[in-house]
Formats: structure tokens, C-alpha cells, sequence
């Protein structure tokens, strides 16, 4: 059932992603065009300067758009079958709250994650079409960097899997937070909309502490760096937290098992919420 539910996910919000992901990689060649054109026509003259600035601001506005729009559409879409109407028919399923919200959760991630994709085709695409050293600029600097990282890390292609494993379940974390806000704004009986999103305040809030509290002792442990002691004026003492001298390796782990004890907390909670709590209107 949780397959059948997965595959009704994405015939569902397919509509709105691949038209929105189709947009934008027609219109950044489109730009990016422009942009060539406008180089061509020379910045100094008005009709290059107005085409320099409609062109720029298209690509701002399109790669926002692209970002904001998302994680609103998962959102949106949870709100709807969630706490609308629409609810009655994902209860009325012979399924548990935990699949229920599973399969908003994977579909969502995966959608996340092709915008991800697609936002950095789209500035691949830009660069090259409008010849910018861009793209060769980062390599080289990558190439400047690699020595480092082996030095650091050990290893830079598992450098750049940990980055991506850190990124992904970061990425699972964020979105849980939005599903336990929204499911925490249904337990009010008025303004549940607006509930929802001072809920989403106070997680990201707890969430922010408890990752501060949890990096402190490796901040504390692992710097040569810090010092703790009194103040010159002998009135007040000082912390100077600072990641440097910590192996970067468990820098990442901790953030990757934060994040993981995050999302499974969020998942539990929002659970118990949908199976106990919801009032559905």
C-alpha cells in the first residue's frame, strides 16, 4: 500500500514540479542568450545595460522562485491532505499515520532534491552559453582545495558522499520540521494557518538550541585554539568556541546524527499527532 500511496504522490504533485522544473531550463538558455547578446551590444550603451539588467534580474528571480516554490509545494500539499477536506479521503485509507506521512515525506524529498539538480544545471547551462569563466574558476579552485581536504579528510570523494549523506538527511530534517509545525497548528481550534507557522518558529527555534548544546563539547574538546580563563579586567571570563583543529570528519558525523535524532523526533511526534490528535475540518 505504502508503494501505491508513494506512486499517488507523485502523479499528484508531478503537475506542479515538471512544468516549474521545464520553465526554468528553457528560460536559462533563453537568458543566458541575452546576456551573450548583451556583452555583444557592450554594457556601456543603454539598450546593452537594459538588457543586462532584465536578464540578471530574470535569472534571480527564476532561481528563487525555483527554490521557495519547492519546499511550498511539499508543504502545501501536506497542509491540504492533511488538515482540509481533503484529509477525509488520505484517512479513509487502510493505512498507518507513519506510512501516511512517509510517503509525503519521500516524494517531497525527492522533488526537493531534483530542484537541487535542476538549480545547478540551470547555472551551468547560464555560464556556458554566456562564456563566463565561472565554471573553470570553481574547478581550479577545487583543484587548489583537494590537497587540503586529503590532508584533512582522508579522502575527497568520501569528503563529497558525507557532504551529500549530510545534505540529504538535512534536507529529510527540514522537511519533517514543516510536516510536525503543521500538524502541531491542527491541535488549536482557530487560525490554525497562522498556528502553523509560529509552530514551525519555535521547532527551527528548539532545533538551533539543541544542535548549539550538542556541538559545544566537541568545540570544547577538540580546539587547541579555545581559551577559557578570566578577562584582562579580572571581571569576566571568556569562551572562544571555534571549529578549527577539530577533524572535519567528526565535524560532519555530529551534524549527520543530529540531524538524524532531529527527523526521527519530528517524524515520531508528527505520528502520534495524525493517529491521536488531528481534527479533521
Amino acid at each position: 500500500m505504502l508503494g501505491k500511496m508513494i506512486k499517488h504522490e507523485f502523479k499528484a504533485t508531478s503537475r506542479l514540479y515538471l512544468p516549474l522544473f521545464v520553465i526554468t531550463l528553457v528560460l536559462t538558455p533563453i537568458l543566458a542568450l541575452l546576456l551573450r547578446v548583451a556583452s555583444d551590444v557592450g554594457k556601456n550603451s543603454i539598450i546593452g545595460s537594459i538588457i543586462t539588467g532584465v536578464s540578471i534580474f530574470g535569472i534571480i528571480i527564476m532561481l528563487i522562485a525555483l527554490s521557495v516554490a519547492s519546499v511550498l509545494f511539499v508543504v502545501i500539499r501536506f497542509y491540504k491532505t492533511i488538515a482540509t477536506s481533503e484529509a477525509y479521503l488520505t484517512f479513509c485509507l487502510p493505512v498507518k499515520p507513519g506510512n501516511i506521512l512517509l510517503s509525503k515525506l519521500l516524494v517531497g524529498v525527492v522533488w526537493e532534491v531534483s530542484a537541487v539538480i535542476v538549480t545547478f544545471l540551470s547555472l551551468i547551462i547560464l555560464f556556458t552559453i554566456q562564456g563566463s569563466s565561472v565554471v573553470s574558476d570553481i574547478m581550479n579552485a577545487f583543484d587548489k582545495v583537494t590537497p587540503l581536504i586529503t590532508a584533512e579528510y582522508g579522502s575527497v570523494i568520501l569528503f563529497w558522499i558525507h557532504i551529500c549523506v549530510v545534505m540529504l538527511i538535512s534536507t529529510v530534517a527540514g522537511t519533517l520540521a514543516f510536516f510536525l509545525a503543521i500538524c502541531l497548528g491542527q491541535l488549536f481550534n482557530e487560525h490554525r494557518v497562522i498556528t502553523s507557522i509560529v509552530m514551525y518558529v519555535a521547532v527551527y527555534t528548539v532545533g538551533q538550541i539543541v544542535s548549539l548544546i550538542s556541538m559545544l563539547p566537541l568545540m570544547l574538546i577538540g580546539n587547541s585554539k579555545l581559551k577559557i580563563g578570566e578577562a584582562s579586567f579580572g571581571e569576566a571570563s571568556f569562551v572562544n568556541y571555534d571549529l578549527d583543529g577539530i577533524p572535519a570528519f567528526w565535524v560532519f558525523f555530529m551534524v549527520m546524527v543530529l540531524e538524524i535524532v532531529l527527523a526521527a523526533a519530528y517524524y515520531v511526534v508528527s505520528t502520534i499527532i495524525i493517529k491521536k490528535k488531528i481534527n479533521v475540518r
